[in-house]
């Protein structure tokens, strides 16, 4: 499979690999007008759609759709139309066949999030999303990351008393003891036992 390519991105290049139909071998001189040469892609839900083949001067050639050009041991470039890879589908089938050989297809992800995508969405969780404040009960030993610093801003925030034996952290009416825990001290340590629910 090759690597995602995100959808609707233009002159775009992947790697076909090309062998002799009889011998396996790689095959090292395909030209876009080799005899029999025919490329195409299909993208799920349609027709398979022509690729019309057109020369590259040098392997580092500008893009061209179409274009292809011989790496090494059998592996070309080619540029595939824009087209092919418009949004709307998850993945394209590229392949083809040639006279006496054999043209390996690929399969290319379309990469649906982009990171444009992943970054607005990561923003709109940090700054929009919200997130009430945990209930009354005991912390769990085992939490998600979420309600962690859900715990950690109910602590920041509600009203907490102390008065030398018990803490006591508040719902955010500040009338209920929501959670709590002990207060000791010997030989001048002090000692706050786990927070355990209220009241």
């Amino acid at each position: 499979m090759f690597p995602a390519i995100t959808p609707g991105a233009s002159s775009q290049s992947v790697v076909i690999h090309i062998m002799d139909s009889a011998t396996g071998l790689p095959e090292q001189a395909v030209e876009h007008n080799t005899d029999g040469i025919s490329l195409w892609y299909w993208r799920p839900g349609s027709t398979i759609t022509a690729i019309t083949p057109a020369a590259l001067a040098t392997l580092d050639a500008a893009y061209s759709s179409g274009g292809i050009e011989h790496i090494d041991d059998g592996d070309y470039r080619l540029d595939i139309p824009d087209a092919a890879i418009a949004a709307g589908v998850p993945w394209v089938a590229v392949g083809g066949t040639l006279t006496d050989m054999i043209v390996v297809g690929i399969i290319i992800p379309l990469n649906l999030a982009s990171v444009s995508d992943v970054n607005a969405q990561v923003a709109d969780v940090l700054k929009t999303d919200t997130l009430g404040e945990p209930a009354q009960g005991a912390p769990p030993a085992t939490a998600s990351i979420e309600a962690k610093i859900a715990w950690l801003y109910k602590f920041l925030r509600n009203k907490v008393t102390e008065d030398g034996t018990t803490t006591k952290v508040y719902n955010d009416a500040g009338d209920t003891v929501d959670h709590k825990s002990t207060v000791s001290e010997a030989a001048g340590t002090v000692t706050r036992g786990e927070f355990v629910t209220g009241p």
